[in-house]
Parts: structure tokens; sequence; C-alpha cells
């Protein structure tokens, strides 16, 4: 999937709006864009994203930061089960 800035200039801003929930002709006025271009990097972001959707996309993109999420915070918690481990093997002063 090639990232969103190699779609078009405004394609990270367009993507960003999607996931906030805003239409694409509000998207279009607020970036000055015609409806037609937003449209058109809608769908390329879309066949990036290998979605047929606009929703798929967005659910799947939601789907992977979640996932990213729980992994940061297995590592994080991994690591502070280690560190606990640690402080109890360590010698007292």
């Amino acid at each position: 999937m090639a990232p969103p800035e190699r779609l078009g200039p405004h394609a990270p801003r367009i993507l960003a709006l999607l996931l906030e929930g805003r239409a694409q002709p509000w998207i279009a006025a607020q970036l000055g864009l015609s409806r037609h271009t937003t449209s058109h990097y809608v769908h390329r972001l879309r066949r990036a994203h290998g979605a047929e959707t606009v929703e798929l996309m967005l659910a799947g993109i939601r789907d992977a930061r979640e996932a990213v999420l729980r992994l940061r915070i297995a590592r994080l918690e991994q690591g502070d089960r280690r560190r606990g481990l640690a402080e109890r093997r360590a010698p007292a002063e």
C-alpha cells in the first residue's frame, strides 16, 4: 500500500478527515477542492488500501490502529513485568 502522501498532496488530510467522520462535500469545501477532485483522492486512497468501499477502508484502518495499540500495551506490560523481576532479583544493598 502506498503511503497517503504518495497519492497526492491532499491525500493525508483527506484520509484524516474521513477518519473523523467528515463527508466528502464538507472535506472538499474545507480544503478548497472541487467535489470531483476530492472524490478522485478518495478513490485512490480506497484502491491503495485494497477496499471496495470507503467504509471498508476506514474500518480496516481503525482495526489496524487498534491492533497496533494492543501490541504496544502488551509490550509495555511485558517490560513492566521484566523490570519487576529484575528488581526482585537484585541483591539488597
